[in-house]
């Protein structure tokens, strides 16, 4: 559904797939929306801007198996990714006859300078899967052709849909966050959105791209 704020109007928008689990987002240019169909037939399409030509449709933009192209990671190798856990709710070490107040983290890590390269690090050659593999989708980057995935075993994946390149970002949980006692009851990631700031203009990607 497009809202208009300045008449007060609404017009409703078909959606592009008959999955109940798409995925609406906004990324480069605009709205997207995505499908992981059977559970590895990625689909994205593009909701064209009215604007320019007075109409409104989904063009779609990518159609693919990927799971011909999934890896073979190795989970013994211990590779937590670059994620920072702001809000720090663990109760695992938590003695039940203890009641000495909880101190949580509320504060936001600054960094002065992330080293890690968005483009280029921790790129995966592609491998077989099992047939069990599971694939679900995280979100859109907000200024890159690229969707971010989970996989069964809590991992993060970063696929161009340009490129076909995939990237491994580490563990979706921070470290020790889990709760051994109930590590089932949310082993999986329900709901998930990218964080976006607020003014892109001035982060060092951003200048790089309008660049060229």
């Amino acid at each position: 559904m497009r809202i208009s704020l300045s008449n007060s109007t609404y017009r409703a928008i078909r959606l592009p797939t008959e999955d109940a689990e798409f995925y609406l987002g906004k990324s480069v240019n605009g709205i997207y929306c995505a499908s992981l169909f059977e559970g590895s037939q990625l689909q994205v399409w593009f909701l064209n801007d009215p604007c320019v030509d007075g109409q409104t449709e989904w063009v779609l933009k990518h159609d693919r198996d990927i799971f011909s192209i999934l890896p073979n990671l190795n989970y013994d190798k211990h590779r937590d990714g670059p994620w920072i856990l702001q809000e720090f709710h663990y109760w695992g070490n938590k003695d039940a006859d203890d009641d000495s107040p909880i101190v949580y983290n509320n504060e936001a890590t600054m960094e002065e300078k992330f080293v890690w390269d968005s483009d280029n690090d921790n790129v995966l050659e592609p491998g077989s899967r099992s047939k069990g593999c599971y694939i679900a989708f995280l979100g859109f980057h907000p200024y890159k052709q690229a969707v971010f995935l989970s996989d069964k075993f809590d991992r993060v994946l970063a696929y161009n849909w340009n490129s076909s390149k995939l990237q491994d970002l580490g563990k979706v949980f921070p470290k020790f966050y889990i709760d051994w006692d109930y590590y089932y009851d949310h082993k999986y990631v329900e709901e998930s959105f990218p964080y976006t700031p607020c003014f892109l203009g001035e982060l060092p990607e951003k200048i790089n791209l309008e660049a060229h």
